[in-house]
């Protein structure tokens, strides 16, 4: 510990009684407290280092670190950033939006100033205090060290009065897959009991995340909204937990599971793991008795005897009008195969009224999060449409059940949607030498060499396409 950390933990000892109990509750200061807290803040004017320490604030938000309870935001030293819930609640009642931790408060729990020249960034907001000074938050949530951290990865404040909570990122993420854009687990998050309790051991950062249809079927008959899978299940397909103290944003939610405990959903559909998903990015659990990967869009995939692994719709999408026009009313296209027009230019839809009413289009709405394969673009009346590599996707008047692929190949301009493989290492010239069998990519299209060796000779040199095989478009995984 270096002798600022010190000075701190020794100043902040001082008030320690008085501050977490005002910190757990919005009671006023106790008369018998207030000569400690007194003491504490003399002795804090009279260090003009720590003083700088404390009030100087940072120009960048908080940064990722690990923990004994995962991965967590710490400050510049390192150590753990928390939110407090009273100000979650707007405890008290001046506005939902400030700092609820002041006066002996803030002594033990002191705020993660931002500093004069610092801007909000993504998620990572600018709150200004009651003193004026500036203190970044995560999600609308002010953020706090705790004074009894003082070493990397401390968690001490975790939970303390069932109103302090370590911030922690987002809990998923997109990763570029094969089979196309997948979530995946962004921390470590617990595991589960032999009984589908959560477990005191965290697992699984990086892995892929699943939906089950069991649950959008409402197998349990309990209603739509929380999860059928519990018990046996939840050993198969390990719920993803929630923290308390979780801040769901945009079509993520919580929902309480059966046993009390708090579990991620994704519009609606409540996040699993799959127990035999060995290592981060494994996808072994897709298409299993009604389980899929989970995605931003509202896709799934299908692998089909003839027509082999197929893009199809998942949810409930917005119908269209009898003149092509995007209505109020919903419809469960799960499993409804979805196509491209040749015809589309990359982003741009040109299938409008009467076309539209044929082939809906697969609608967006403005909630919906686009990732890197399948991204949103806005039709020539407004409205958002769901595109995979830039490619608008439609449904198709004539598929009138899932498993359907009757809108395939007509007018040899209507194609069903196949994921795209991700590029081989790019193209490289001479000293690389290419032999027979080789993979590489090209400006997003994979080749495999044709005899051999090769230098300096590119898939589309001219008189030398036949020196290469022609794979098919690639997506990067970047």
């Amino acid at each position: 510990m270096n002798l600022t950390s010190k000075k701190l933990s020794t100043t902040l000892a001082v008030a320690s009684a008085l501050t977490l109990s005002v910190c757990a509750s919005t009671s006023v200061i106790a008369q018998q407290n207030e000569s400690a807290l007194v003491t504490a803040s003399v002795m804090l004017e009279t260090d003009t280092q720590l003083l700088e320490v404390l009030s100087n604030g940072t120009l960048t938000p908080p940064e990722l670190g690990d923990s004994s309870i995962g991965q967590v935001f710490v400050n510049a030293n390192k150590l753990t950033i928390y939110t407090f819930e009273n100000d979650r609640n707007n405890t008290e009642g001046d506005d939902p939006l400030d700092s609820d931790c002041n006066a002996g408060c803030i002594v033990a729990r002191p705020a993660h100033l931002a500093s004069q020249d610092a801007v909000a960034q993504g998620e990572f907001t600018i709150i200004e205090r009651s003193d004026n000074s500036r203190q970044w938050a995560f999600k609308g949530l002010p953020l706090y060290t705790f004074f009894e951290d003082v070493n990397p990865g401390d968690v001490y404040g975790e939970g303390l009065g069932e109103v302090w909570f370590v911030a922690r990122p987002a809990v998923s993420t997109v990763m570029t897959s094969s089979l196309g854009d997948i979530l995946v687990s962004n921390t470590d998050t617990k595991n589960t009991h032999s009984d589908g309790s959560p477990a005191d051991t965290r697992i699984r950062q990086g892995h892929s995340l699943y939906v089950w249809d069991g649950d959008i079927n409402d197998i349990g008959g309990d209603g739509i909204g929380d999860s059928d899978c519990n018990n046996d299940c939840a050993v198969a397909w390990p719920p993803l937990f929630a923290e308390k103290g979780a801040t769901p944003t945009g079509n993520y939610s919580l929902i309480e599971r059966d046993d009390g405990n708090l579990q991620w959903a994704l519009s609606g559909e409540p996040l699993y793991y799959f127990t035999y998903d060995l290592t981060p990015g494994e996808q072994r659990g897709d298409q299993l008795n009604g389980w899929h990967l989970a995605r931003t869009a509202p896709i799934q995939l299908r692998s089909d005897d003839v027509k082999g692994d197929i893009f199809t719709a998942r949810g409930d999408i917005s119908d269209v009008s009898a003149y092509g026009s995007k209505l109020d009313t919903t419809s469960d296209r799960t499993g409804f195969s979805v196509y491209t027009l040749e015809e589309d230019s990359p982003g741009i839809s040109k299938c409008n009224a009467d076309c539209a009413v044929a082939w809906p289009p697969l609608y967006a709405e403005a909630s919906d999060v686009a990732s890197n394969s399948f991204t949103i673009i806005e039709r020539e009346d407004g409205t958002l449409q769901w595109a995979y590599n830039n490619n608008p996707l439609y449904l198709f008047i004539g598929d009138t059940d899932a498993g359907m692929v009757n809108g395939d190949d007509i007018n040899s301009v209507w194609h069903l949607v196949n994921p795209m493989a991700l590029c081989a290492d790019k193209w490289q010239d001479y000293p690389t030498i290419y032999s027979g069998g080789d993979k590489l990519s090209y400006n997003g299209v994979n080749y495999q060499v044709v005899g051999g060796p090769l230098y300096g000779v590119t898939p589309v040199t001219a008189g030398h396409d036949h020196r290469y095989i022609n794979m098919g478009s690639c997506q990067s995984g970047e």
